[in-house]
This record gives structure tokens, C-alpha cells and sequence, in this order.
């Protein structure tokens, strides 16, 4: 609850409401099936603790522009007791009009950005996050390019319709060791997508981004950082650089008359190893406590 409060004061700063969006509908890329050959069906277990894709028929994105940081509060993910992060599924879009192809696409690189904490100030220029988790990279490269089309995506793991299978996730996370303690120790989740089109990744490609959630079904797997109707962070400015991953309380954005506004992603996550005996053997150290 602490984390959902945080972010709902977004909305008041400064006496103004969020930032307001275009949405943009989008439709799956023919080459979608490309990714999917290059998941290690047994690398990820877990069961989802966070499905914002569960119940949308496909995601849309932002007409606002800057866009090629995209964040995603939590409020707590579902599930009780400490977790360990183990998978994550997520989607990229090539967000140009439908006739501006991203040709040549040799590689596709997912930088992501995992935060623990929200900050306290309040003014438009103040920092989101505290507490950075982890900040990695999943890179996938493709033998054959293939041209992205302009207003479509690509799920990088379990697409909407195909729903959540923790045996395929898109992301490997289990070797960054994300331990949670509790399921609201996690704030939020930077997405930033890079191409290799022949000479390395690039920084920066025109109109790609992350995907959003602009839909009226609630999200029940999960409990999203912002207040109905939801939000999301891009980098809107003026901060000089984006690439820590965090934002600023003014770079906060929704999609006027949408009643779920969220970022599209999945949260795998298992027990954390060892919790479960630590706290029989709490459980019976306190029992012998109170015969003696």
C-alpha cells in the first residue's frame, strides 16, 4: 500500500493531473515466431506474479514522444513471503506509421532496468526511484534479418492470447538474483529496446518502444503502482540521459478515458530457496521458547 500512495501523489504535483497520451493501436509482426526459436524451454521456472497481458487482446503504445525508455510501477507483486525473480516476458514496438519498415534487423536487445524503492520528494523534477535491483541485458540475435514492420510488435516470450507459461519466458532472470523479501519490495520495471542492423546496437531507433496497455479489464495478477486509472513513465525530459533507468515525477503519463492504463510485461517468480526451512526452524525454536 505504501508504494501504490507513493505513486498515486504523482497525480497531485504541482496541483496538475498526469500527463496525457495518445494511445496507438498496433498488430503482431509476421516475424514474431523468429524469437521464440531461441527460448531454453527448461531454463525458467516459477509461477507469474505480475501479468498486466492477461485478458488484452494485444498491446498499443504512445504517440507521445520521446518514448524509447518506458517504466512501469508496481505497487506489489502477487504471491506472499520472500521471491526470487526467475522470468520475464515483455513486447517490442515498432511504433513508425504502418508504411516506415525497420529493415535489415540482424539483432534485437532488451535493457532492462529493475528498481526496489520509490522516492519521497514531490516537486516535478525529483527522482521516481531508489533502490536499483539490477540493470541488465537480453540479447537475441537473428541468422536470417528480417524487416520490422512499421505498427506492429513482437512478444519476447508468451504473447497475450497464448497466456502465461513460466517453462518459455522471454527473459532469463534467475542468474541476477533478484531476492525479494516480500511481494511490495519492487517498484517498477525500465524497458529501453536497441536494434543491430548491420553495425552494432544502436542507442536510439526511431519509434521503438516498449508496449502499453490501454484496455477497461482490471489487472488481477499483481497490483499496479499507480492509482486507477493507471499511468506509466516515458522519457519525456528534461533530464539529460535516461540510460540509469529512472525518471523524473513530471515524465509520468495515461491515456485520457482509458480505465487500465499499464505497460505490458510478465513476472515470473519462485520461492526463495532456504525461506520456507528458515521459518519452520523460527517456528520451532519459538515453540521451545515457550515450554521452557
Amino acid at each position: 500500500m505504501k508504494n501504490l500512495l507513493c505513486v498515486a501523489a504523482l497525480a497531485a504535483l504541482s496541483g496538475t493531473a498526469l500527463g496525457q497520451d495518445s494511445a496507438q493501436t498496433v498488430s503482431i509482426a509476421q516475424n514474431a515466431n523468429l524469437l521464440q526459436q531461441q527460448y531454453n524451454p527448461s531454463r525458467v521456472a516459477g509461477s507469474v506474479v505480475w501479468d498486466s497481458m492477461i485478458g488484452q487482446a494485444a498491446p498499443t503504445t504512445t504517440t507521445g514522444t520521446p518514448r524509447t525508455y518506458i517504466n512501469g510501477a508496481i505497487g506489489s507483486l502477487a504471491g506472499s513471503g520472500p521471491l526470487t525473480l526467475t522470468g520475464l516476458d515483455a513486447t517490442v514496438v515498432n511504433s513508425n506509421a504502418t508504411t516506415t519498415s525497420i529493415n535489415g534487423v540482424r539483432g534485437l536487445r532488451l535493457n532492462f532496468t529493475i528498481w526496489g524503492g520509490f522516492g519521497t520528494g514531490t516537486l516535478a523534477t525529483d527522482l521516481v526511484y531508489t533502490n536499483q535491483l539490477a540493470q541488465a541485458s537480453a540479447d537475441f540475435t537473428f541468422a536470417t534479418p528480417f524487416n520490422f514492420a512499421g505498427g506492429t510488435y513482437i512478444p519476447v516470450g508468451n504473447d497475450f492470447a497464448a497466456g502465461p507459461n513460466a517453462a518459455t519466458a522471454g527473459v532469463d532472470l534467475s542468474t541476477l538474483n533478484i531476492v525479494l523479501p516480500n511481494p511490495a519490495a519492487i517498484a517498477g520495471i525500465t524497458f529501453n529496446w536497441q536494434l543491430d542492423l548491420g553495425a552494432g546496437f544502436v542507442a536510439t531507433q526511431a519509434g521503438l518502444t516498449t508496449g502499453l496497455i490501454a484496455g477497461t479489464t482490471p489487472q488481477t495478477i499483481g497490483v499496479n503502482g499507480f492509482a486507477s486509472p493507471g499511468g506509466f513513465f516515458r522519457n519525456a525530459g528534461p533530464r539529460a540521459s535516461y540510460a540509469d533507468g529512472n525518471f523524473i515525477n513530471s515524465d509520468a503519463r495515461s491515456f485520457a478515458g482509458v480505465t487500465n492504463t499499464t505497460v505490458a510485461y510478465r513476472l515470473y517468480a519462485t520461492p526463495t530457496p532456504g525461506a520456507a526451512s528458515l521459518l519452520a526452524v523460527a517456528g520451532l525454536v519459538a515453540g521451545r521458547r515457550r515450554r521452557a
